[in-house]
């Protein structure tokens, strides 16, 4: 859950921002402590209480594998009490260190650490300036893509702290990305000598991003085949990798998202009003870029979550050679976000008879929940003394929707009109556009429905071809 944010453990991936902050810290130490502006005897007095700084360290560093359990903790204790200094001696520890001592000094790292990510969290939590982001990885491309409310800043900082590598390239990425606007191919525009490192660069910044992502895609994935456990944090890292890398998503990690989608964590988020927001803007980054062989899944998140961008995939996937499912969900979302641009491309499917949903009137009037007319029942008991009759043959009566019926509906919307003109029993739908069976129409009214469709598309386009 996302909380305060020092109520859960770090991940070790976080020591790489912690132990960066350090040696921040280190330099201005060292810097302020041997500056030449200062009076000749103040450098001397200086190194001397470093001395005896380090050579106190050193003394509790000895102390952590003592025989006496309370010198040990008393060590840790005084060690994490002084801080970045003694981190710094602590991460130079060699293997020759014993089992005990390499243990406290892991403890004591982790611990200062995580109460080193805390603070800066408190400060980034309340900072006012929403620029500001106290050295935390990838802020400036998280805000331009989530924005900066503070559900936003605690999204941010799960990103950080379950994937904080990820963010460290992300950032590293977004300013080489920024550093200039790369020519269209084809372009005769010509790219200064010296831009042409900072293009390769960038390059290799995005292709680092998309290495990492998938190899936390891959721990992820592993991970959640222990434990369906599912952390807020890696997916919001992987979304904004995915969606700001200017190539398909590797279907690895389009794979973890999808399946966390349908896990507790992510759905309850979504589902909450201030993170929902931001969660969408990120799975609008995701969506138009994911691979072609996971179209159809991308257009199904994009219908049950309201995410407009889906209509990117849709037109790129509604074309003659795409299989049918996947030309039924283009439709779909075209019919939920389309607009009346789209309409010369579902008219190319008004002639496609290929039948998406075959079902009996009995089944069709529960899918609509409309009352049951079939007629009188004929039995097939005879009267008594005689016994049974041959059994009576029922032909059922089915109904079909076609691609042609998607299509014309769409296009019917997507014109300003009424898809009830000619589907007496349509009806809207919140998330895929309609009920698809209420498009349904019995089988034996072919020729009716080849008609209608013939005639319309002579209504709107006078100058298409028509059998």
């Amino acid at each position: 859950m996302v909380g305060s944010p020092s109520s859960t453990p770090l991940r070790p991936s976080v020591q790489m921002l912690c132990g960066f902050l350090i040696c921040l810290l280190s330099v201005a130490w060292g810097q302020l402590a041997f500056s030449e502006e200062r009076p000749s005897a103040a450098p001397q007095a200086d190194t001397t209480a470093m001395e005896r700084l380090s050579d106190t360290i050193e003394s509790w560093i000895g102390q952590l594998d003592s025989p006496a359990f309370h010198e040990r903790e008393q060590a840790s204790q005084h060690l994490l009490e002084i801080g970045q200094p003694a981190v710094l001696r602590l991460q130079k520890m060699g293997k020759q260190s014993s089992l005990e001592s390499s243990r406290r000094a892991a403890e004591i790292i982790a611990s200062f650490e995580r109460e080193t990510f805390a603070a800066l969290s408190k400060k980034f939590l309340t900072e006012a300036d929403s620029r500001k982001s106290y050295g935390l990885p990838g802020w400036d491309v998280f805000r331009s893509v989530v924005g900066t409310s503070r559900t936003s800043k605690l999204l941010f900082l799960e990103a950080v702290k379950q994937q904080n590598e990820l963010m460290l390239a992300i950032q590293a990425q977004g300013v080489l990305g920024g550093v200039l606007r790369v020519p269209q191919a084809g372009s005769n525009a010509a790219i200064p000598t010296a831009n042409l490192l900072k293009v390769q660069d960038a390059k290799a910044a995005a292709q680092r991003v998309m290495t990492l992502a998938n190899e936390a895609a891959l721990e992820i994935s592993l991970r959640q085949r222990v434990s369906s456990d599912s952390n807020i944090g890696d997916i919001v890292a992987l979304l904004l990798a995915a969606g700001n890398v200017d190539q398909p998503t590797p279907v690895e990690i389009s794979e973890v998202v999808y399946t966390n989608l349908s896990l507790y964590t992510l759905t309850h988020y979504l589902s909450k009003q201030g993170f929902g927001a931001c969660l969408k803007r990120l799975l609008a980054g995701w969506i138009p870029k994911t691979h072609d062989s996971f179209a159809g899944r991308a257009m199904i998140v994009g219908l049950e979550h309201s995410i407009p961008e889906v209509t990117l995939v849709a037109r790129k996937q509604l074309k003659p050679n795409t299989d049918p499912p996947t030309c039924r969900l283009a439709l779909q979302c075209f019919l939920r976000f389309g607009d009346e641009t789209d309409v010369p491309q579902v008219a190319a499917f008004l002639e496609d008879e290929t039948t998406i949903v075959r079902i009996s009137r009995e089944n069709l009037m529960q899918a609509l929940d409309l009352p049951s007319d079939l007629g009188i029942d004929v039995s097939d008991v005879g009267p008594p003394g005689i016994g049974p009759l041959v059994p009576i043959r029922r032909e059922k009566q089915f109904y079909t929707v076609q691609m042609n019926d998607l299509a014309l509906a769409t296009a019917m919307k997507l014109s300003g009109g009424s898809p009830d003109a000619f589907f007496a029993n349509y009806t809207a739908d919140a998330r895929y556009g309609a009920n698809i069976y209420s498009l349904a129409l019995p089988e034996e009214n072919a020729e009716l429905r080849r008609q209608y469709i013939s005639d319309w598309r002579k209504a709107h386009f006078p100058a298409a071809p028509t059998n």
